[in-house]
Order: structure tokens, then sequence, then C-alpha cells
């Protein structure tokens, strides 16, 4: 009996030993598992930061405005050191309202790096900021060739000329050339047309472009035609010229003002809008805005400029001969009593002083004391060119007066930097 119990307890120990052993080749089964996982986890790079932006932000200039207030506002604080750095190519604290400032900088970045200002459509200031501002002055490349250009007048000159590509200081050339013939006020009709011989410069970058020299225009305008030959002589005297050699340049231009339109014209018996009565209107009225630059139409000396009446801010001025032209209405006065003026010299600007219903320029002419209708006045014309001269004026006339006529188109192209 007691064999067969020690035997059982035999038996029953076995078994418990081998349980033991069972559970701890299950339990390092388990740890070597774990530790062969922990080792095969990939862990995943962060992704790379974005590379910054460079931000390019233009600030339109308000009225009022300067560049201390601008740059306040973008927490830029060296304004001294900017308008330093700048003023060898522009003074900085002359900037225009309508125009911008751009500023650039990342986005990434409290700093701004630069600011740039268009002085004109051919020049940027470039200023860059820092401690120490410095500056550059970015300038076009233009492409030079000579060219035919037609403009037919539709609408306004203005706005013709523009289409063809001329910018306004090219427009004001153009009509330089026939103050002498012309009032572009009264005179340029609908269906004008112009033909020019140029140097016509195109910037590089395939931007916009401008008139260089014009060599020669015709004009046909009110079935008249006009032409007009650039031309240098010996003594360094340039001018225009007519094809037979005539100078256009004559001792009156044929309006006071550039760019206007006339509203009232010469009238013995005409009905006053302020008096509301018939009045003779002795000049011609030329509507334009306040503040519009007036031209003496010849050379002469002032012998009147002040306050009179119902003209308002009025001025006289004595040209050689008989003739006498007197200017009413002015916001401003430029001249003096007893100063000797140029043909074309601004002498005052369009007001609507004394008995005036709006802005406009009254304009008279005097011949011998008495008054006539400056849009008929008979002028003295200027003497031709010499003899000695008319060869040489020919070969140039000779050289322009194809292109104009027929529309030839030469191109001549060269780099020119100016």
């Amino acid at each position: 009996m007691n064999r067969i119990r020690l035997i059982f307890a035999s038996v029953l120990a076995l078994c418990v030993m081998v349980l033991i052993i069972s559970i701890k080749d299950r339990a390092n089964a388990r740890s070597s598992t774990s530790s062969a996982t922990s080792h095969t986890v990939v862990v995943e790079a962060p992704p790379p930061e974005p590379e910054p932006v460079l931000l390019s932000i233009d600030h339109k200039i308000k009225k009022g405005q300067t560049l201390g207030t601008i740059l306040q506002s973008y927490k830029i604080s060296n304004t001294s050191g900017i308008v330093t750095a700048a003023q060898a190519y522009f003074d900085l604290t002359k900037i225009q309202a309508g125009k911008s400032l751009t500023f650039t900088k990342f986005d990434n970045e409290v700093d701004y790096l630069s600011l740039s200002y268009a002085i004109d459509e051919d020049r940027k200031l470039v200023v860059e900021l820092g401690e120490t501002p410095t500056a550059r002055l970015d300038e076009a490349v233009f492409v030079k060739s000579l060219v035919t250009i037609q403009i037919h007048v539709t609408r306004t000159l203005w706005q013709d000329a523009t289409e063809e590509g001329l910018r306004p200081g090219d427009i004001a050339r153009l009509a330089n050339i026939f103050q002498w013939e012309v009032d572009f006020a009264r005179e340029l009709q609908h269906g004008a047309r112009f033909m020019l011989v140029a140097d016509q410069h195109v910037r590089e970058d395939g931007g916009s472009k401008k008139l260089g020299d014009i060599h020669a225009v015709k004009l046909e305008n009110a079935g008249k035609t006009h032409t007009a030959i650039h031309y240098v002589q010996k003594n360094g005297e340039e001018g225009w010229f007519s094809a037979e050699g005539a100078a256009s340049k004559r001792p009156f231009l044929r309006s006071p003002l550039k760019f206007s339109r006339v509203t009232s014209r010469f009238n013995r018996k005409r009905y006053h809008p302020v008096l509301k009565k018939t009045r003779p209107h002795l000049g011609v009225d030329y509507g334009a805005s306040r503040g519009t630059p007036i031209r003496t139409i010849g050379a002469g000396v002032v012998k009147f400029a002040g306050r009179k009446g119902g003209y308002g801010n009025f001025i006289t001025i004595d040209h050689s001969g008989p003739y006498v032209t007197q200017y009413a209405h002015l916001h401003k006065i430029k001249v003096r009593k007893g100063q000797r003026v140029k043909q074309g010299q601004i002498i005052g600007t369009v007001g609507s002083t004394g008995m005036s219903t709006g802005p406009h320029l009254h304009f008279e002419f005097l011949v011998r004391g008495r008054h006539v209708d400056p849009t008929k006045v008979d002028v003295p014309t200027v003497e031709p060119l010499p003899k000695s001269e008319r060869t040489a004026f020919f070969a140039v006339r000779d050289q322009w007066l194809p292109m104009l006529e027929q529309g030839k188109d030469p191109v001549v192209a060269e780099v020119d930097t100016e």
C-alpha cells in the first residue's frame, strides 16, 4: 500500500515539473517575439520644411503720405539711411501720390529685403535694406530702329497716338512741330492723318517703346497737307522746314494752350452768360482745367500783370511790330511787368477769376490797338533757309520724303542704352 502511494507521489511531482517547464518556455517565447518585434519598428522622418517664398508687396502712395510714414507702417525704422543711400539717384522725399513703392521679403521672415520705386517708365530705383542700406538704378535697355508710323485721328490725337505706342511726351513733341501752322484745339479734324519717320526705341525685355529723333512728319488735315523736315544748319541751328525749305517756325504760335477746346469764339454781338446781355466778345475762350499751363504765343515784353476788373488775373504782352496779346481769368500769374518773355514760355495757369462761369482762358489779339479774331489774324512768316544751306537741306529732304509718301519701313537695329 505504501509502495503505491510513493509511486503516485512521484508521478504527481513529475507532472508538476513538466507543467512548470512548459510555462517557462512559453514565457521565454513571448519575450523573444516581443524583442524581435521592437527591433523591426520603422520610424518615419518628419517632412522637409517648404522652401521660403519671396513676396513682392506693392504700396500705392496716397495723397499726403511721406516716405517716413509709409516705412513706419511696414515697421522699417531707418528712413534717413534709406534716403541717404538713394540720394545719388533720386530724392525719395519727393515720391508722388498715385505711384507705388514695392517691398520684398520672404514669407517666413519678418524683415524686408528691399524697396523699389519707378522714377519713370525707363528707370527704377532699388534700395537693398539692412543695417547699412545700399541703392542702385535699374535702367531699361532699348533696341533702336528706323521706322515709319501712321496715326489716323478718329477720336482724339491723344487717344489714337497712344494706341500707336506714343508716350505723352512723344505726342507733345509731335504737336509742337506744327504749333505754328495748326491750332490743335480747334483745327485738327476727325480723319486727320499723321505720317512720321523716326527712330523708335523698343525695350529689350519686350516692354514699352518710345520715340527717339523725329526726322520728318506729314500731316493731312482739312484738305491741306503740311510737311516738316528736321534739319541742322552748318552753324548748329536746327529746326523744322517745309519741303521747299521754308521755316516752320513763325513769330506766333497758333494757340496759347497745347491741348484744349474752344468754348466761345470771337463775336462782336455775343450774349454774355454773366451779364445776361449782348456784348462784344473780343477774343477766343479755351476750356481747360484749373492749373493748365498758359504759354505766350510770341516773344515780347510784359506790359501788365495783375488784377483787372472783370478780366480777373490778367496779362498783356507787347510783341514786335503792331502786335499785342492778352490773357484773362488766370489762376496764377508767373511773370511780372517789364519782364522779357520767349515764345512758348509759361506765363500763368488757367483759372476762373473775374467775371467767369468756370475755368477757361480768354485770349485776345490786337493789331495796331484794334481787336482781331485770333484764329484769323494774318501774321508774318520768317525767312527761308539761306541759299548756302539749300543743297544740303534738299539731300536730307530727299532721304526722308519717299518714306513719308510710300510708308516705307526700313529697319536698322542697334542696341541703345540711352
